[in-house]
C-alpha cells in the first residue's frame, strides 16, 4: 500500500511541474526582457521664468520675517485643562454659597429620629432605655439585695453569673465554690473542710477575684476570723464556717450556684403603629444592628475563615445555605412590620436568635380579638406555617428587616365579626402620634 501511495504522490508533483511552465537558467539573462527596456536620454532642466523668481524670492521673504518656534502641544494640553478645572471649580463654589443662602432663608425640615433599641430592666418596672444604662440598674439593684436577709444569698449567685466575664471564669468560680460547700456537707465534723483560708492562691484567683464570691461565703454564714494557720505561725485572715451555722444554707447555695443565670436586659419591643405613607419607607437601622461584641467578632473571623475554605470546594445546597445563615448572622436585631388589611402597619423590635412564635404573640397581643388565629405572609404571597414557628428570623432570613402581611385564617368564619377593626384603641391612641410627630 505504501508503495502505491508514493507512486499516485510522485504523479501529482510531475503534472503540478509541467503546469508551471518552461524553466530557465537562472544565470541566463533574459533577452525578452531586455529588448522591452528602451533607454532614454535625460532632458535638460529649464530655468524658471523672471516672473517665477519673484513669487519665489517674495515667500522666502515672508518665511524670514516670521519667527521659527517650534509648540509644545503636551504643555499647551495641561494648561487648558487646568484652566478648565478652575473655572468648574469657581462654579462650584458659587452655586455652593447660593445654596447656603436658599438653606438660610428656607425654614429646615425636621430630621426623622432613627429609633433606637431600647431595653428594660426585668428586675423592675422601669422606663425603657439603652443596654448599658439598663445593664448598670440591674448591677446596682443586685448589690442593694446583698443588705436583705432574704434574698442576699440568691443575689450573691446571681452577681456572680452577671457581673463577671468570661464565662470559662464564671464556672471555675462556681465549681470552687460548690466543691468547699459540697465538703462541708459530706464532712459536716471535720474543722478542716469548715475554714478557708484567705490567702490561699486557689481562693484568691477562683473566687475573691470574681465579684459575688466572697459575698456568697457571707450569706450562707462564714465570718473572717484572724486564726494562725499552724501554731505559733503569724495569724491569717480565714473564712470560717461556724459548727452551730444552718446547713441548710448551704445545700440551697450549691442548688442556686447550679440553677442561676445571668441577668440580661431584655430587649423593648418598641412597638409602633404606621401609617400606609409611613411604612413606604425602609427603616432606618441604628448603630445597634452591627454593633458586635468581643466575643461575637472572634466568632465571626472564624466564621469567615470556614466560609473562605469551602469556597474552594463545590458547594450543595445545604452548603449554600449554611453560608446565607452566616451572612444573617452579622446582624443582631431586626425590625419586623406587619402590615394589615387596613393599611396600618404594627413595627417591632426582635432580636435575630428570636422565633417566629414570639412575633405571633406580639401580634397577637395588639389584637382586638386576640383568640383567633392568624397567619403572616411573605410579600410574595408565601404563608409561614406551622413548622416555620420554631425557626429564628435569621434562618428565614427576615433580617435586618421584613414586612410580613397579616391575614386571618379562612377555616375560622364569624359573620358577627368586624374584619374592619383589627387593633386595641389604646393601640391606636398611644403608639399612632408617635410616628406622625416625627413627620410635623
Amino acid at each position: 500500500m505504501d508503495a502505491i501511495k508514493k507512486f499516485f504522490d510522485k504523479k501529482k508533483t510531475d503534472v503540478q511541474f509541467k503546469k508551471a511552465g518552461q524553466g530557465k537558467k537562472l544565470t541566463q539573462e533574459s533577452s525578452s526582457s531586455s529588448s522591452r527596456v528602451t533607454e532614454r536620454a535625460p532632458q535638460p532642466r529649464m530655468n524658471p521664468s523672471s516672473s517665477a523668481q519673484r513669487a519665489g524670492q517674495a515667500a522666502l521673504q515672508r518665511f524670514s520675517n516670521k519667527p521659527s518656534s517650534e509648540v509644545n502641544w503636551s504643555q499647551h494640553a495641561i494648561k487648558a485643562q487646568a484652566k478648565r478645572e478652575l473655572e468648574a471649580e469657581k462654579r462650584l463654589q458659587e452655586l455652593s454659597v447660593a445654596s447656603k443662602a436658599d438653606a438660610a432663608a428656607v425654614p429646615s425640615q425636621p430630621v426623622r429620629p432613627v429609633q433606637p433599641v431600647l431595653f428594660t430592666n426585668p428586675f423592675s418596672d422601669g422606663d425603657p432605655d439603652t443596654y448599658e444604662a439598663v445593664k448598670a440598674r440591674i448591677r446596682e439593684g443586685l448589690f442593694e439585695q446583698l443588705h436583705e436577709a432574704e434574698s442576699k444569698m440568691v443575689a450573691a449567685c446571681l452577681i456572680i453569673h452577671t457581673c463577671n466575664k468570661p464565662r470559662e471564669k464564671v464556672q471555675v468560680c462556681v465549681d470552687t465554690l460548690r466543691k468547699y460547700l459540697n465538703n462541708i456537707l459530706s464532712h459536716p465534723t471535720e474543722e478542716k473542710y469548715r475554714r478557708i483560708r484567705a490567702g490561699n492562691p486557689v481562693f484568691r484567683d477562683r473566687v475573691a477575684a470574681v465579684e459575688g464570691g466572697v459575698q456568697l461565703l457571707r450569706a450562707v454564714g462564714f465570718e473572717e476570723q484572724l486564726l494562725p494557720p499552724q501554731e505559733d505561725a503569724t495569724p491569717e485572715t480565714f473564712f470560717v464556717f461556724p459548727s452551730d451555722g444552718d446547713v441548710e444554707h448551704l445545700t440551697a447555695a450549691a442548688e442556686c450556684l447550679e440553677a442561676a443565670e445571668a441577668v440580661r436586659p431584655v430587649l423593648h419591643r418598641s412597638a409602633v403603629v404606621l401609617l400606609p405613607q409611613q411604612s413606604m419607607r425602609q427603616p432606618d437601622l441604628p448603630s445597634e444592628f452591627f454593633a458586635l461584641t468581643k466575643d461575637e467578632l472572634q466568632r465571626e473571623m472564624q466564621l469567615r475563615k470556614e466560609a473562605v475554605e469551602e469556597s474552594l470546594v463545590l458547594r450543595t445546597k445545604a452548603m449554600r445555605d449554611r453560608a446565607n445563615a452566616r451572612e444573617m448572622r452579622k446582624y443582631r436585631f431586626s425590625f419586623i412590620r406587619v402590615r394589615f388589611p387596613d393599611g396600618l402597619t404594627l413595627q417591632g423590635t426582635f432580636r435575630t436568635a428570636d422565633k417566629l412564635s414570639e412575633v405571633t404573640e406580639f401580634v397577637r397581643a395588639h389584637l382586638v380579638n386576640d383568640w383567633r388565629p392568624f397567619q403572616l405572609c411573605l410579600s410574595g404571597g408565601k404563608k409561614l406555617g406551622e413548622d416555620d414557628l420554631e425557626k429564628s428570623l435569621a434562618e428565614l432570613f427576615l433580617v435586618p428587616a421584613a414586612l410580613l402581611n397579616f391575614q386571618w385564617d379562612e377555616s375560622v368564619c364569624d359573620p358577627q365579626l368586624d374584619d374592619s377593626v383589627l387593633l386595641r384603641p389604646e393601640v391606636l391612641e398611644q403608639l399612632i402620634q408617635e410616628p406622625m410627630s416625627a413627620e410635623s
